[in-house]
C-alpha cells in the first residue's frame, strides 16, 4: 500500500523500479571523481541518469549514462521540472548552460 502511495503522489522517483546493489558504491565513486557539477560548476550534490533508470534499467552503473548536478539543475534541467520527465538531451543543455554562465557579465 505505501508504494502506492508513494507512487501517487510522486515520491517514489524511481517509478518501482529496483536499484542495483552495486548504485551507491558506483554513485560514490562517481562524484569523487567528478565532484563539480557540468552545468555551473558549482559542488554537485546528485549523481543523475541521464536515461532513467525505470525506463532504461541496463544503463544504471553505465558511466555514461551519468552527470553530477546541484540540486537546483537536477529538478530544473534534468527533469524539466516534472520528476516523471527527463532530458534525453541534458549532456548538450549543460554545455549550453555551462557557456552561458560562465560568460555572462
Amino acid at each position: 500500500m505505501f508504494d502506492f502511495l508513494k507512487n501517487l503522489f510522486g515520491l517514489d522517483r524511481n517509478f518501482g523500479a529496483r536499484r542495483s546493489g552495486s548504485w551507491r558504491t558506483v554513485r560514490n565513486k562517481y562524484i569523487k571523481e567528478h565532484p563539480r557539477s557540468e552545468v555551473s560548476g558549482r559542488k554537485g550534490k546528485v549523481v543523475h541518469h541521464i536515461l532513467p533508470v525505470w525506463l532504461f534499467p541496463e544503463l544504471e552503473l553505465e558511466e555514461s549514462n551519468l552527470m553530477t548536478l546541484t540540486n537546483d539543475e537536477h529538478f530544473l534541467l534534468a527533469h524539466l521540472c516534472y520528476w516523471r520527465s527527463y532530458n534525453k538531451n541534458l549532456k548538450e543543455d549543460s554545455r549550453y548552460f555551462n557557456i552561458k554562465i560562465f560568460q555572462r557579465p
